[in-house]
């Protein structure tokens, strides 16, 4: 049997749930409250732009236009 910690898997399957619904969306319909807790659970901007099959500087601009910042 591993150690590993329940609550460390609670929180990776949180991740995993989140991606699943920002792949969802495209880069021009994401939800702007969407993005913006997609950033403070740490996603970058790279994995964004995967998740919605878009280019990643659209993440940028995205996050631009709906002032996010990128930390």
């Amino acid at each position: 049997m591993t150690r590993i910690d329940k609550w460390f898997l609670s929180k990776l399957k949180h991740l995993v749930t989140i991606e699943n619904i920002v792949r969802k969306y495209h880069a021009s319909n994401l939800p702007v409250n969407l993005l913006r807790y997609t950033k403070q659970l740490g996603f970058s901007d790279n994995q964004l732009s995967r998740f919605l099959n878009s280019n990643e500087l659209a993440i940028p601009r995205l996050r631009l236009v709906s002032k996010i910042s990128s930390k």
